[in-house]
């Protein structure tokens, strides 16, 4: 039974933004270090978060959860656009 309880907890830890509606992004330091660098930085370090995909983001995210995670045998999120 306290194998069951610890995956519960562990559930809960690993699932609290997502059960508490909690989807606040802060980037303040990514875009600061973002302005200082120079183009060519920009070019090797691709960290402009303006530029990311979150519906692919997520899907990524949701995929990994369930199938590392949950151990669910599901296909990746990118074979479903077939």
């Amino acid at each position: 039974m306290s194998a069951l309880s610890k995956k519960m907890f562990d559930m809960q830890s690993i699932f609290h933004h997502f059960l508490n509606n909690l989807w606040n992004f802060k980037l303040d330091q990514t875009q600061k270090v973002f302005k200082m660098m120079s183009p060519e930085e920009r070019l090797e370090f691709k960290i402009d978060v303006s530029q990311f995909d979150w519906k692919t983001g997520v899907a990524n995210s949701i995929y990994g959860l369930r199938r590392f995670y949950l151990k669910e045998d599901i296909l990746p999120p990118e074979s479903s656009y077939i």
